[in-house]
């Protein structure tokens, strides 16, 4: 995960401390509905902490980051959530303090490396197939 840095001089550099969370698109609504009630589903999901039970109901994969910033998942095909959370922080989870997420689609049959930034604009995700 790179950090993306608004700033031309100074150059884009690796999160290595931190979590990857995956929700399945289905516990969505959910998840949301349970750590925020009221919210919509569709709204951003930023400044929540995740604590059990609802870590252990929802997330469906999680990893923390590699001194390089790199993680893996092998998922099946479907609709997922990838969320950040404790940046900065080498504790395991839960709880997770998330930062953000964004819906990923995984097709059956392929692998993709995905390159997440995260920074002024948000969490945004890259695949390349």
């Amino acid at each position: 995960m790179i950090h993306a840095s608004d700033v031309q001089t100074i150059p884009d550099e690796p999160y290595s401390e931190g979590h990857l969370l995956v929700v399945r698109d289905g516990d969505w609504a959910p998840l949301v509905e349970a750590v925020s009630p009221g919210r919509e589903a569709g709204q951003a999901l930023v400044g929540i902490v995740l604590e059990e039970p609802h870590y252990s109901r929802f997330v469906f994969a999680s990893t923390p980051l590699g001194p390089d910033g790199r993680f893996g998942f092998d998922l099946p095909a479907g609709g997922y959530r990838l969320c950040v959370g404790n940046v900065g922080e080498k504790r395991p989870a839960p709880p997770v303090f998330v930062y953000g997420c964004t819906a990923v689609e995984v097709t059956d049959g392929d692998s993709a490396r995905v390159r997440v930034t995260f920074g002024e604009g948000g969490l945004q995700y890259y695949f390349n197939q």
